[in-house]
């Protein structure tokens, strides 16, 4: 399943690209366990 799988992989990346949502909304935050501490995030509207 291509979902699981890029959670697996997202552990140990160190560039992750994803939807902002996914950083910006608290309950998909919570839900896709991202974890911003000491983390830089870009985002780009282009």
């Amino acid at each position: 399943c291509p979902y699981f799988g890029a959670q697996l992989m997202a552990i140990d990346a160190h560039i992750i690209f994803c939807p902002y949502s996914y950083v910006l909304d608290p309950v998909v935050r919570r839900a896709m366990d991202v974890d911003l501490t000491g983390a830089i995030v870009i985002f780009d509207e282009a």
